[in-house]
């Protein structure tokens, strides 16, 4: 859907409001796993055209409660270096990163 998207966002923006509910549901499983896949998903949706983001922008707060939660489950390996950080599998990496990849 995304991809067949791209250059056009009139077509994204209508469905942003049906994918609120899912993505709240999701983040509601408390499931590392999962809200890491949403995370990945609201990534992709918001830098897929130009104008998403902005649509998105007033159902945030519907997401920061469940995200709240895993602010502090960083992983913590003292002296050593983590080389799995490509594979983004840090949730307290992720929820606190403010950039856009």
């Amino acid at each position: 859907m995304l991809y067949a998207s791209r250059g056009s966002p009139e077509r994204i923006k209508p469905v942003v409001p049906l994918l609120v509910r899912p993505l709240r549901n999701a983040f509601a499983k408390y499931d590392k796993e999962v809200v890491l896949w949403c995370l990945k998903a609201i990534q992709q949706l918001v830098t897929c055209n130009e104008g998403v983001g902005e649509v998105f922008m007033p159902y945030c707060k519907q997401f920061l409660a469940p995200l709240a939660l895993f602010l502090d489950q960083t992983k913590n390996i003292g002296d050593s270096i983590d080389y799995g950080q490509r594979k983004r599998d840090d949730v307290g990496e992720e929820v606190s990163s403010s950039d856009a990849r």
